[in-house]
């Protein structure tokens, strides 16, 4: 097998680095996705270019986004979107390239890793790098360039692992890899551990020790770095069940329990991999309680203790399959909820990193069973496996497109309400015949799930008064504005129900209010000026009109209704004025001729009225 290993081993490298190319290479025609928004292209920060640097090392992750406190530090992925920016700015396509490379190159990186740590075992480090590059939950990593942090992450422990692997020591090159890790994402500090292992089991006491020290002071260097960075933003805001699902748990223990339960799916995940979601927020994940979950508690018990056993009962053996258990259970730590709560229930990219431990060691174990029968037979079922994978990954690449496709493939993905709102209300914004029925559909799915989310309520209030259910619509108004009553959009929103009811008067408070609290279109003026014109109250609907063509002195059809009502009123030469104006701007509408011909009838001028109605008909071609 040796030289059978060594015949083709050239072209492994190559191999590895094209798989993570070919497999994620049409992500490079995709737009921003998700979070995106929030870390690029809506970023005031990172849109500066270089010039957004200093900013970008001493504030939060989200300042250029937010003001609100989110207790996040991660500069280095920023910095890479800022210089990129500069030079290419809005330009998804290089974002996206680079994602696709670094993901690429780390494969590479573990290719040359393992060789190292199994002992040039050629065929087991290529299987375990092509596993771990074709894995279907690394898609919400790739594909979704905000991302990055998690990619950056896995690279730099990557080569931080290669330099103690080659000089059995830490390095100032190990050093500095570390503190790029922790400066791409928090989750890295479990990296010294690591590392400190891996010095332990090569090198001397004296080395580990040196290493221990080395590694704290660059911790707390990190930690100093950050604590100054976060000092400069808003207290860190606590998390809400829309956050995460565990804070609702009854107790301690049911929350941990569930984070238990979670922990056993991310092992199951890692292996298959078969629902995949952008969102698993509330309540894809209910709290588990002894009482009316045993059997899923038992049984995710059972999972984990099972890895135990296997890690324990290998560790001489196949010390390999040990490591890749052990590996998995320090990454997963940071984001298992099961320390500490975290900002996020779950996410199929907490098992970025994690997934290379399970990977490592079923191939290892497999390797293990099989190598005394036939030294390829561990191949077979790993081929099998990766090609699943690839299979899987191929069809879930096509998904982070754009926010639209990713919305409808996972609106019945999970049972969360994000997921079905946010479908719903790309429906609802497409504002057709077509999709309305849906988006109600998926916005009631969303409500029956949260019934305390404001957006869900108001945007299923909007659903309501676009199917004519204006009783169910104005409920979702008035339960928005019991929960916020400085939003105007929902006194807009109720204005137009009011108005579509033809109460006139409701209409009018409602518009009222929502002007009153900025909050208005370019038809709001005009509905509220032509609601007062129904009721027959001229001066309001004027005083409407003349700040409604202030905010939006080219809305012709608000100057002709203003026009038309100071001609009700009486005030003939004003409304002459107005039509005239409009005429002069547009030709075309040849119906203010007309109207300015009636004013001058009704004025008692019959010349000057005679003169435009002649216009009038000329322009129309009727004379």
């Amino acid at each position: 097998m040796e030289n059978s290993q060594h015949k083709y081993a050239s072209y492994y490298p190559v191999i590895v680095l094209l798989a993570g190319i070919l497999l994620y290479g049409a992500s490079v025609f995709f737009g921003f996705v998700l979070d995106d928004e929030a870390v690029i292209y809506q970023n005031k920060i990172v849109q500066q270019g270089l010039a957004g640097i200093p900013d970008i090392l001493t504030t939060s992750y989200w300042k250029g986004y937010w003001e609100l406190g989110n207790g996040l530090f991660r500069p280095l992925s920023l910095l890479m979107f800022a210089a990129e920016w500069e030079v290419f700015p809005d330009a998804p396509f290089i974002h996206h390239a680079i994602n696709v490379l670094l993901y690429a190159f780390s494969g590479l990186l573990l290719y040359k890793l393992l060789l190292k740590l199994l002992h040039d075992n050629y065929l087991l480090a290529l299987f375990i790098s092509l596993l771990f590059i074709a894995h279907p939950m690394h898609t919400e990593v790739v594909a979704n360039i905000k991302s990055r942090d998690e990619i950056l992450s896995l690279l730099f422990l990557l080569l931080a692992a290669t330099e103690v692997v080659k000089h059995n020591k830490i390095t100032v090159l190990t050093m500095l890899y570390y503190l790029l890790a922790l400066l791409s994402k928090e989750s890295s500090i479990v990296f010294a551990a690591v590392l400190l292992f891996a010095i332990y089991k090569k090198g001397a006491k004296k080395d580990v020790l040196i290493a221990l020290g080395a590694l704290s002071a660059i911790t707390v260097a990190w930690f100093a770095w950050r604590y100054m960075a976060l000092s400069n933003s808003p207290a860190k805001l606590p998390y809400t069940y829309a956050d995460n699902s565990l804070v609702v748990c009854g107790s301690i223990i049911s929350q941990k329990l569930t984070a238990l339960c979670l922990l056993a799916q991310y092992i199951l995940k890692s292996v298959f991999p078969t629902l995949l979601s952008y969102d698993y927020s509330y309540n894809q994940v209910p709290c588990v309680s002894f009482g009316d979950d045993m059997l899923y508690i038992a049984g995710s018990v059972i999972l984990i203790a099972s890895t135990v056993y296997i890690a324990f009962k290998f560790r001489k053996k196949s010390p390999a399959v040990t490591y890749g258990i052990a590996f998995f259970y320090l990454t997963i730590l940071p984001t298992s909820n099961i320390v500490l709560l975290i900002g996020s229930t779950m996410a199929d990219r907490f098992v970025f990193i994690p997934s290379l431990g399970i990977i490592v060691a079923i191939a290892c174990l497999l390797h293990y069973l099989y190598a005394a029968k036939n030294a390829y037979l561990f191949t077979v079922p790993l081929s099998v496996l990766l090609i699943a994978f690839a299979a899987k990954t191929v069809g879930r690449v096509g998904a982070w497109e754009s926010n639209a496709t990713l919305f409808t493939t996972d609106a019945d993905a999970t049972n969360s309400a994000r997921a079905k709102y946010n479908y719903g209300t790309l429906l609802l914004n497409e504002n057709a015949d077509a999709t309305k029925a849906a988006a109600l559909q998926y916005l009631e799915a969303a409500y029956a799930i949260d019934t305390a989310d404001y957006k869900v309520i108001s945007n299923l209030g909007i659903a309501y008064y676009r199917h004519g259910m204006m009783d169910k619509s104005l409920q979702c108004f008035h339960k928005c504005i019991a929960m916020n009553p400085k939003d105007g959009a929902n006194y807009l929103n109720m204005g137009d129900v009011y108005f579509t009811a033809k109460n006139w008067q409701a209409a009018i408070d409602a518009y009222t209010k929502a002007i009153a609290l900025k909050s208005y279109n370019k038809q709001t003026h005009n509905k509220a000026a032509t609601a007062c014109f129904n009721i027959q109250d001229y001066n309001k609907a004027l005083s409407f009109f003349k700040e409604g063509m202030q905010l939006f002195p080219d809305n012709a059809e608000m100057q002709a209704n203003y026009a038309n009502t100071l001609a009700m009123t009486g005030k003939y030469a004003e409304a002459i004025t107005v039509f005239t104006d409009i005429y002069k701007k547009d030709p075309k509408a040849t119906a203010m001729l007309l109207k300015i011909a009636m004013c001058y009838r009704d004025m008692g001028d019959a010349k000057q009225a005679e003169a435009y109605n002649n216009q009038y008909l000329q322009a129309t071609g009727q004379k």
